[in-house]
């Protein structure tokens, strides 16, 4: 493909996220700069030139300074790809000063609101007439179980946990003693019921939509399992084309004005045959390479569009039942359920065939593949997770 790639591409955030988005740039001939205040796995990629930033929660002014000083330095207005919510709440928050140096296509801040307010979310959707699990006001007659969401993603895992994104809660007994942490780490939260199903009951409409409102790319995902189990990010996931999702999908994004790239996620409810809105993120999501593996490149359809390209692209097909997978959080996810009498090792093994693409591992970028096996302590926690799970 012949386009100009004068612009060069910011990746903000170097997790499997930032990862996925710099392989499908790169491997197009795009130079790739990547930020991040850690290192992390995408940093060894062969397709970033890394740098370590502020950190852009704890010291915002300074890490908006240092993205304009950066941005300056080129002949070309480089192209910003979000792959943490870190980073996204800055950007919405200094669009004004930051688009003057930068090329971007974000939410506008009363929608990305909703992607980080969970409460507003299911307000505002529930209004509109977007089907959402029920969510309890102070004065509910609660029906346990229960779960116990962040309303702001950010503060929950700064101040909270960066893993567990939801607690589960039995009874009052339970639910006053975390809703007392909470609120004396000033976390706010919403109260939810539990969808029941397992976790091939939740799907994903991805979509990037250019400033006029017009759809300019769509994907599809089914996730298979998720770690943590039933309330964690998609471990293995397959790519999957309904119409009744893409229908739902664009009528939740079309509702709220929404522009740029972004996600629903949705869990079937079997008790009602309907699809309920879990939650919006408006950033790139983790399996982001996998559309690229199907045919449907999302960060190169962007780079185009913002550097006036986007007429090079055709974009409206993509491969069904193409996997991925972490392997290290899906065996995971296989010995809890081993535990459980759930699976056994062939279940998993039958469950991983196929076309399919790794978080880590590609055969033209191996040291992110070897950073995540031998220098993050995969290796060290495996004999842990075995005597855990396997007795």
């Amino acid at each position: 493909m012949q386009f100009s790639q004068n612009n060069p591409a910011f990746v903000f955030g170097m997790f499997e996220t930032g990862l996925g988005i710099s392989r499908s740039l790169g491997r197009n001939g795009i130079q790739v700069n990547g930020f991040d205040y850690k290192k992390d796995i995408g940093s060894y990629s062969r397709y970033i030139k890394f740098s370590l930033c502020p950190n852009p929660i704890k010291d915002e002014g300074r890490f908006v300074e240092y993205v304009i000083d950066i941005a300056k330095s080129f002949e070309h207005k480089p192209v910003i790809f979000i792959a943490a919510d870190d980073f996204l709440e800055v950007f919405s928050r200094n669009r004004l000063v930051l688009q003057k140096y930068l090329l971007m296509n974000l939410p506008e801040e009363e929608t990305l609101k909703l992607a980080f307010n969970k409460g507003l979310l299911y307000e505002k959707c529930g209004n509109l007439g977007i089907d959402c699990p029920k969510t309890y006001t102070e004065s509910a007659n609660f029906i346990f179980p229960l779960i116990i969401k962040a309303k702001n993603v950010n503060a929950w895992r700064n101040k909270f946990s960066g893993n567990d994104k939801v607690i589960i809660v039995n009874n009052h007994n339970e639910l006053e003693k975390h809703r007392k942490i909470l609120d004396e780490l000033n976390i706010g939260y919403v109260l939810q019921e539990i969808v029941p199903g397992n976790d091939d009951r939740f799907f994903k409409y991805n979509t990037y939509i250019g400033k006029d409102g017009e759809i300019l790319a769509e994907f599809m995902l089914q996730k298979l399992r998720q770690n943590p189990v039933r309330y964690g990010v998609g471990s293995l996931v397959k790519s999957i084309y309904d119409e009744e999702i893409r229908d739902i999908g664009r009528t939740v994004f079309e509702l709220i004005e929404y522009k740029g790239v972004g996600s629903a996620e949705f869990k079937y409810d079997e008790r009602d045959n309907k699809y309920k809105l879990i939650e919006i993120n408006s950033r790139y999501w983790q399996q982001n390479i996998l559309p690229t593996k199907c045919g449907v490149n999302f960060p190169l359809i962007e780079y185009l569009y913002l550097s006036n390209s986007r007429s090079l692209m055709s974009y409206s097909n993509y491969d069904k039942g193409v996997k991925w997978i972490n392997m290290y959080m899906d065996f995971t996810s296989f010995l809890y359920y081993r535990k459980e009498g759930k699976m056994e090792l062939m279940d998993w093994v039958d469950d991983i065939k196929g076309e399919k693409v790794f978080s880590d591992f590609a055969g033209d970028d191996l040291i992110p593949g070897f950073y995540e096996l031998f220098l993050s302590n995969k290796l060290k926690r495996l004999p842990k997770y075995f005597k855990k799970n396997i007795n």
